[in-house]
């Protein structure tokens, strides 16, 4: 029943013309025969966004870093690195994700 859910979830949250190459890529990693080949299933898919993802996040750290120039003290820097985690966050789990037709999955 999680699984069932787990999978819609994804499936919510990955655009139209994507889900069913999406879908498919989950079936096999459900079906894998062993626990490693699901496993390395699961770090192929996630290693997809994982690296835009934190690419991204960097970018815009230095920019809105580079605004300031000159913080008064550590918990001022700790505070805008909050609210700019916080912000992406929001906007990460608002988005459709992208790109599956591009990837070439190995068999």
């Amino acid at each position: 029943m999680i699984c069932l859910h787990t999978v819609r979830n994804f499936l919510n949250k990955t655009q139209v013309k994507d889900r069913g190459l999406f879908a498919e890529h989950l079936e096999r990693i459900y079906r894998a025969e062993t626990e490693e080949k699901a496993k390395d299933g699961i770090l192929r898919l996630k290693g997809i966004y994982t690296t835009n993802q934190l690419e991204r996040l960097a970018k815009e750290i230095k920019r809105r870093i580079k605004v300031i120039e000159v913080f008064p003290d550590e918990g001022s820097a700790e505070r805008l690195l909050y609210l700019i985690l916080k912000e992406m966050n929001e906007r990460l789990n608002s988005k459709r994700l992208r790109g599956f037709n591009e990837i070439e999955w190995r068999k």
